[in-house]
């Protein structure tokens, strides 16, 4: 399911969705020149997060860098049944883990392990997933 206003965009790229997705409004899901952007099964993707996009090269200061290109071939991939917060914004080249959950507003420039819940800007892991939610966690939540 797609929100309203979200849109996929390849610049030669591809672009593989798995099942059972959801998508809130107002998402870009870019793949670069050459690149490739994979979502995982059952992944859910609030509203407003951007994910890929190219990346120019930038290393000579003498040529602008909108002149210099686009980094080629680089692959982002989102592992099954993770929950991408609200206004994230993921980077061309990362691995998301699987079952791996993004707070609202972070920015994922480097990879993100399995079962990973992660946060801010750039990401960073905050604390771990468990097979088992705590009893006192369970009991305050209803």
């Amino acid at each position: 399911m797609f929100g309203r206003g979200t849109r996929l965009s390849s610049k030669l790229g591809t672009i593989t969705i798995g099942d059972d997705c959801g998508f809130g409004a107002g998402i870009t899901v870019h793949a670069a020149v050459d690149g490739e952007v994979v979502i995982g099964n059952k992944c859910i993707i609030a509203a407003h997060t951007y994910i890929g996009g190219g990346q120019y090269n930038m290393d000579r200061t003498d040529v602008p860098i909108v002149d210099q290109g686009h980094r080629h071939g680089l692959r982002l991939e989102i592992g099954d049944n993770c929950w991408i917060g609200a206004n994230v914004s993921i980077v061309n080249g990362v691995t998301i883990g699987r079952d791996a959950v993004i707070a609202a507003g972070a920015v994922v420039t480097k990879d993100i392990p399995d079962f990973a819940v992660v946060a801010g800007v750039p990401a960073k892991v905050i604390r771990m997933r468990t097979a088992t939610e705590p009893k006192e966690q369970a009991l305050a939540t209803g």
